[in-house]
């Protein structure tokens, strides 16, 4: 008797415990969710220690000191001086990620896109004391004398640190990026002729990342590995793209790039997941009766800006905390060859939207439609 009330015990518990897994995958977005609001939790709380400054117009320039002792820095003082916009652009990305994310369970590709943004709003918040000193620079220094080096000297006088509120609101940003790629993602099945196709266009993007015109010491080049990902993204859809750019090229090419693994998050994860973006116009770029339409066109170039621009923040982002660049160094940097990848690889993805469009028709991928 006592056996058979264990084995009913066990089985109640099992019945119950898939119950509970059934209602997690049915409600991860609502998870995803609330763990986005506590974001918003950083507002509470110090976000940056920093010393006031004294900016006074002299000849030649600027005179730049300290104006006080070390302050804790709340959020009520973005909104000094008519508004620190680099710092209130990250609670911006937020709010559109919460947004994203309330309707992923609706249409699950929004949570690649939720995803995305969360990555990047987690990766500003831990470089925000820098755009914070940036934006209060804006509203004392000229255009000149931020190019010409007086914002480095007025964000080193500053020695704005990050404080408790960034902090929770790059680990509540990275939580939030992860529970809405799994909520996007739970959906998705990989087939072997997915895997297949995937597999030998990743391959093809490590191949042609050797063939490359490097700029600078840190590891910037203009090369063509981008192009078979933007295919995969469009053929497969956002979920997949993300798949083979960020994880599968991503860390292989990290690892062939020798930088060190440390770049992966910016270079690479943000950087190249941006290219799953394209993934999110396959319904409108597809049509069951023709290869290619002029509207297609136009969203494949929308597409491939914007992750052209998402790879720009990330790779900016990265020049900034892993090499030490200043936030005008490192965007005329990454500026000379991030807009040049982007522009070879959109020339290439309209030049072949035809051909693609075609494939598409004749071996359409699982759920393209």
């Amino acid at each position: 008797m006592d056996e058979e009330k264990k084995e009913v015990e066990a089985s109640s518990l099992s019945v119950q415990g898939e119950k509970v897994k059934k209602w997690l995958a049915d409600h991860l977005w609502i998870i995803a969710l609330v763990t986005s609001f506590f974001i918003f939790l950083s507002l509470a709380m110090p976000i940056f220690t920093s010393h006031p400054v004294s900016v006074t117009p002299i000849e030649d320039g600027y005179l730049i000191s300290e104006a006080g002792e070390r302050l804790d820095v709340y959020a009520d003082a973005f909104f000094n001086l008519g508004g620190n916009y680099p710092v209130l652009i990250i609670y911006l990305l937020v709010i559109i990620g919460i947004v994203f994310v309330g309707l992923a369970h609706l249409k699950s590709d929004l949570g690649v896109a939720a995803s995305l943004i969360f990555l990047v709003s987690g990766i500003l918040f831990l470089i925000s004391n820098s755009l914070f000193d940036l934006g209060n620079s804006w509203h004392f220094l000229d255009a000149n004398a931020i190019y010409n080096g007086d914002y480095a000297i007025f964000s080193q006088t500053a020695g704005t640190e990050l404080y408790a509120g960034a902090v929770i609101g790059a680990v509540f940003s990275f939580l939030a990026a992860i529970l809405s790629f799994v909520c996007a993602s739970k959906k998705e099945t990989f087939s072997v002729a997915n895997l297949t196709e995937i597999a030998v266009f990743s391959a093809l993007a490590i191949a042609l990342q050797f063939i490359k015109i490097e700029i600078g010491a840190t590891g910037g080049s203009i090369n063509l590995g981008l192009i078979p990902l933007f295919f995969i993204a469009l053929r497969h859809g956002p979920v997949k793209g993300f798949f083979a750019s960020a994880f599968v090229y991503g860390i292989i090419t990290c690892v062939t790039d020798g930088y060190g693994f440390y770049t992966y998050p910016l270079d690479y994860l943000v950087g190249y997941g941006g290219v799953a973006v394209l993934g999110f116009a396959r319904q409108y770029v597809f049509r069951k009766d023709k290869d290619s339409t002029v509207p297609g066109f136009f969203i494949i170039t929308g597409g491939v800006i914007i992750a052209t621009l998402i790879r720009y923040v990330g790779s900016t982002t990265s020049s900034m905390v892993n090499y030490g660049y200043g936030f005008i160094d490192a965007l005329v940097y990454n500026g000379v060859y991030i807009p040049v990848t982007g522009a070879i690889s959109l020339a290439a993805m309209l030049l072949l939207y035809p051909a693609i469009g075609r494939l598409n028709r004749l071996f359409p991928p699982k759920n393209a439609f």
